[in-house]
């Protein structure tokens, strides 16, 4: 058992506890290629067997919101790695965003959306008739939270007019230039001592210690450095393979 897969597992248990007993507001900024799609897909499934009738709770369906790179990613990955017909999910985009009621989107346990569809649908209809921002969702994660940098633009203002119980964000770069690029994401979440630039000065840049003690409650990173005293070192082995006598004729070639 690796480091790795036991990080992993303790980050599960610890969202399957909070799930559990109270609303969820947390930010997930491991290192890139350490599994965060993965994990998130790991809460989606246990938060589907825990589902019990909850006064947080309005419904069950989980939003996921990405960048458009990734449309196909999300969809694939929940079904290589959920068990077949456990996690159906459904892709409202291009044409299938006039074409989906509220009804086709409830019965699906995850709509997989983009940044740029959410944004366009705030920009160019009424919220107060739009299935997406009327559904209280059950969870909105936000895949790539670093879109959510800047406060003021038409996504984060998107973002922030959707309804949910739960909302889980995943970037492996938090923070490009200054650490107010973490605003956007601190201004979706119920943090209203540290959410606004004017509490952010005092309570994060001139106190680091404050600071650290408050994103230490809404964040667990975990970078390719880290590691469990328990575990062994990591060692590497090498192994030289042959090719096959194809691949060895055009590599003599060259």
């Amino acid at each position: 058992l690796t480091a790795r897969h036991i990080i992993k597992n303790k980050v599960i248990s610890l969202f399957k506890l909070l799930l559990t007993n109270k609303p969820l507001e947390g930010l997930l900024p491991d290192d890139i290629g350490l599994g965060k799609t993965i994990e998130a897909i790991a809460l989606i499934g246990t938060s589907k067997e825990r589902l019990i009738p909850n006064p947080h709770l309005s419904i069950d369906t989980i939003i996921i919101i990405y960048p458009p790179c990734l449309i196909t990613n999300w969809k694939s990955e929940i079904y290589k790695h959920a068990q077949a017909g456990a996690l159906q999910a459904n892709t409202y985009h291009g044409t299938t965003c006039h074409s989906l009621s509220e009804d086709n989107i409830l019965r699906c346990y995850n709509v997989i959306t983009s940044y740029y569809n959410i944004t366009q649908e705030f920009k160019q209809t009424n919220i107060s008739t739009s299935c997406i921002f009327k559904i209280n969702w059950h969870c909105i994660i936000l895949d790539e939270a670093q879109y959510m940098c800047s406060q003021y633009t038409d996504t984060c203002c998107a973002i922030n007019s959707l309804l949910s119980s739960f909302q889980l964000f995943l970037t492996g770069t938090p923070i490009h230039n200054t650490i107010y690029d973490l605003l956007g994401i601190i201004s979706f979440i119920s943090q209203p001592h540290i959410s606004d630039q004017d509490n952010w000065s005092p309570f994060i840049l001139n106190s680091l210690s404050k600071g650290s003690n408050d994103i230490c409650y809404l964040a667990l990173r975990c970078t390719k450095n880290s590691h469990l005293k328990s575990l062994p070192t990591i060692s590497h082995h090498y192994k030289l393979l042959p090719l096959n006598p194809k691949m060895q004729k055009e590599y003599s070639a060259l």
